[in-house]
């Protein structure tokens, strides 16, 4: 599914507790990218809490069976990023990633309200046929297909579909389960969710790991600095290779004259279609160049990547910007766009002054492309009051383990350092090598693992994480140093 946000911006049974105790039933399931069954649930939770008897929505909910877990084994709730990401929707990816940790303990997934099963705020007439590389759309236009959107969004009350309400959900959840506690793991936008949980409900929480620290006193939606700041260390990290300075000794200055090329109209330029080979018409706008650019810096295997591709599209040779589009098109998670506009348009834009935007705009590289799209489709969201409490920081002694990435473009360690300060029973760890969520590319998994069995932040051996190996650039089309 391709949606236009990667054109317009482009994350057990318990102490004691049996099964047979609790009120809600797991049946045998198929997910879709595992063989094997696991088992799924739906809780009925009211739309609205204060309308007990109004509309329900259907939580859905996906649990991977701990293989070797003992009865008193604290399971692990998987909450997905965005905000807009369903969790279920990664259990094939969650189960990769912590099939260490699913030895010995439940992951439970719940989609979120407003995603996937759970009634999904799905902007459908926001999707393109295939690539779309032809497709240029106007800030007119996208306000248009906005506005459709939300529209079709008519028989669902938005101002019920907080990060506090998706908290009390799923709080329902543990306790329909049976379950006496949860251990979180947060990446990204889930990080914001851990921490409200453990605001919310302390009691409930046995431990956090929070990746890509999101935390509550940050407005979320300013990535122009951010983004800068990554670029500046793949600059860095390229000068500081021999293979890369060699071979793109011009980096910077070649990205800076395609984009002001760019900015003064989009390049137009027959190239193949690189799904199905067919001749197209690529319409190259800025915002399209920049969201690829925004989302490769997110991996450090595409990351890897950007040096190549920026310089041979200075050169007029866009295949490896096709490449690379492709497959991040392919391979990119579902965004419920509805349910990241209602949250971020409520939640951290409020927050945004007219100065804040102007000083993240005011950089070299995503320039205004996230922040004015921010600006412009919250201007037409609805919006519901939140609790000036809300972007207080979060203060707990629940232990605490905070994961960062030092090229992440959105999240950076300053971020995790910020949420650190009113988290007594915390620590930071900050992969060098790491760039956003790094569970998925790192030995962060071996970590979360030690820390779920002794559950003491303290005793954790950080060597494999914090060591700096050399980066790895694609050179050339055979792969060279990569």
């Amino acid at each position: 599914m391709k949606f236009f946000w990667r054109h317009c911006l482009s994350a057990a049974m318990l102490l004691g507790v049996s099964h047979s105790a609790s009120a809600l039933v797991l049946e045998d399931c198929h997910v879709e990218g595992l063989k094997e069954k696991v088992q799924c649930a739906t809780l009925d939770v009211a739309e609205n809490p204060q309308q007990p008897t109004g509309k329900q929505i259907p939580l859905n909910i996906t649990v991977l069976k701990g293989l070797n877990a003992t009865a008193d084994a604290v399971p692990l709730l998987f909450l997905a990023g965005g905000p807009g990401q369903a969790a279920t929707e990664l259990t094939a990816m969650v189960d990769m990633m912590f099939s260490e940790i699913r030895q010995s303990r439940d992951i439970v997934l719940i989609d979120q309200r407003g995603t996937g099963k759970s009634n999904g705020l799905d902007c459908s007439n926001m999707e393109t046929e295939g690539l779309g590389l032809d497709i240029y759309f106007s800030a007119e236009e996208l306000n248009e297909q906005a506005k459709a959107c939300l529209e079709s969004f008519k028989q669902s009350d938005l101002s019920q579909y907080s990060t506090n309400q998706a908290i009390d959900d799923f709080e329902q959840v543990r306790q329909a389960l049976g379950y006496k506690q949860f251990y979180l793991y947060g990446g990204s936008y889930g990080t914001r969710a851990g921490l409200v949980y453990m605001r919310r409900y302390p009691g409930s929480v046995a431990g956090a790991i929070l990746d890509s620290v999101a935390p509550t006193q940050l407005a979320v939606g300013l990535f122009g600095k951010t983004g800068e700041q990554s670029f500046d260390l793949l600059l860095q990290d390229c000068r500081q290779t021999p293979a890369c300075a060699a071979a793109f000794p011009n980096l910077k200055q070649d990205f800076i004259a395609l984009t002001e090329r760019m900015k003064k109209a989009p390049i137009k330029t027959d190239v193949l279609d690189p799904i199905s080979a067919d001749k197209t018409l690529l319409v190259l706008d800025i915002d399209r160049f920049i969201n690829l650019i925004r989302t490769a810096l997110y991996s450090v295997q595409t990351r890897a990547m950007l040096p190549l591709l920026i310089s041979e599209a200075a050169k007029g040779n866009y295949k490896p910007f096709l490449g690379l589009y492709a497959g991040l098109g392919v391979n990119s998670a579902g965004m419920y766009f509805g349910l990241t506009l209602t949250i971020v348009c409520s939640e951290d834009w409020p927050r945004v002054t007219p100065q804040m935007l102007s000083e993240d705009n005011d950089n070299y590289v995503v320039g205004n492309n996230t922040g004015n799209t921010f600006e412009n489709f919250c201007k037409l969201w609805p919006k519901y009051p939140v609790s000036p409490d809300f972007a207080k920081p979060v203060s707990s002694d629940i232990p605490t383990l905070l994961l960062s990435g030092r090229v992440d473009p959105v999240t950076p360690p300053d971020y995790a350092e910020m949420a650190l300060e009113t988290l007594s029973n915390a620590r930071h760890l900050v992969a060098y090598n790491g760039a956003h969520s790094i569970i998925s590319h790192t030995c962060a998994p071996k970590l979360i693992e030690q820390f779920l069995q002794s559950g003491k932040v303290s005793e954790l051996d950080d060597s494999c994480l914090t060591k700096h190996y050399p980066s790895r650039f694609l050179i050339n089309a055979n792969s060279t140093n990569l």
